[in-house]
């Protein structure tokens, strides 16, 4: 069984702002990071755009700052982050 944590965000500019956001995300989680996917939204809908990571999860700000920049680059209507840590045996 796989764990997962969700953030989803509306139209996100500012890269400071997002970062911290990100970094508070990745913060309150009690399990490792395995993996990390990011997919980016049209204001409709829309998918526009998706980047993984398996991070070195000792550097949260490093990781954070990569997902903000991701993020904040482009004319986005939101972005999904989904945090996985496998808990055991995968089927």
């Amino acid at each position: 069984m796989a764990a997962v944590a969700v953030l989803s965000t509306g139209p996100v500019t500012d890269l400071d702002a997002c970062r911290d956001d990100v970094r508070d995300f990745l913060g309150v989680l009690s399990w490792p990071i395995a993996a990390v996917e990011v997919r980016l939204w049209t204001s409709d809908g829309l998918p526009l755009g998706f980047r993984k990571w398996e991070p070195d999860t000792t550097d949260l700000w490093k990781l954070a700052e990569e997902i903000a920049h991701f993020i904040t680059d482009g004319v986005v209507g939101g972005a999904t982050v989904l945090l996985r840590h496998c808990t055991g045996r995968q089927r």
